[in-house]
Order: structure tokens, then C-alpha cells, then sequence
């Protein structure tokens, strides 16, 4: 199986109902073809960069799955037909992946990251306020830069003046 990216471009606006039968439509090229989503994302809404059947804003969405190559064609069957969509593109990512390692992958992206900068903001946070004498000596230390040392190379680069 491949990797893919659909990305589409939906009508602004749409009701709930359009929305759930522009979805439907894909879920079936999917039960047809076996193929399996990764990952499911509303982008939101954003200007166009020109007017696409007279809409000058769209709703973008992306689907990540793996499948074969008559997926892609089934889906891009569908997305042709369906009056809301404006736009799409599909993109294969890789060839030949390993289905469970890939939605292990997907599943790993999922999850909510957390830096180091976070984690010691929240620590902070949670901390009992230092007393204002530690706050001083703290802000009281000068933080030293090391400037460069001049090297031979830059000693002889500089302009003399002769006169």
C-alpha cells in the first residue's frame, strides 16, 4: 500500500447536512477500495488565491490514508462530481509502507508535545514565589559575552590608512 495526502477545498458555508453527505461520499470510495485514514484535518477557512467558481474563500480539509493506486482513482472520481468541492489535490507521500507501523506513526503524531520550555513554565508556575532577595541576586548578575579573539587572518583584513 502507498501513502497519500488529499487535500480539498470545499464552498464556504456549507450546512451540517452537505458537509456530513460531501464526507459520506468519501467514507464509500473507502469501504470500496479497502483503504485505511490516517489522519482526518479541518484546516479551516482561508481566501483563495483566485476566484474558483466565483468563491473567493474555501474551506480546506485534508485526509491522509493509505491505499493503491484505485482509491486515488475512485476518490478523485467522487470529488469531480460533488458541486461543493472546489478543489483537490492529491499527493502520494511513499510507496510500499508498512500499514501498523504507519498508523503507530499517526498515532504518535497525534499526541500532544511537550518541549522543555513548557515543562518548566508549568514548574514555575506551580512553584512557590522566591523570595524577592533571591530576585535581586538573580537579576544582578551581569551575563558575560565572550567576544571573539582577533586572529591573524582578521588582523590583516583591516584597512590602514597611509598618508
Amino acid at each position: 500500500m502507498n501513502e497519500y495526502e488529499l487535500t480539498y477545498i470545499t464552498k464556504v458555508g456549507l450546512t451540517k447536512d452537505k458537509s456530513d453527505r460531501v464526507e459520506a461520499r468519501i467514507a464509500r470510495a473507502f469501504e470500496k477500495q479497502a483503504g485505511h485514514v490516517l489522519r482526518n484535518r479541518d484546516i479551516g477557512e482561508r481566501s483563495l488565491a483566485y476566484p474558483i467558481r466565483k468563491e473567493g474563500r474555501g474551506h480546506y480539509l485534508q485526509l491522509n490514508f493509505l491505499g493503491e493506486g484505485l482509491l486515488v482513482d475512485e476518490l478523485e472520481s467522487e470529488l469531480r462530481i460533488i458541486p461543493e468541492v472546489l478543489r483537490f489535490l492529491t499527493i502520494r507521500l511513499s510507496r510500499a509502507v508498512d500499514i501498523e507501523a504507519k498508523k503507530q506513526e499517526y498515532i504518535e503524531l497525534a499526541k500532544p508535545v511537550v518541549t522543555e520550555e513548557v515543562a518548566e513554565a508549568k514548574e514555575t508556575a506551580a512553584a512557590p514565589v522566591a523570595s524577592e532577595a533571591s530576585a535581586t541576586e538573580t537579576a544582578a548578575k551581569p551575563v558575560e559575552a565572550a567576544a571573539p579573539a582577533p586572529t591573524a587572518e582578521t588582523a590583516t583584513d583591516t584597512p590602514t590608512e597611509t598618508e
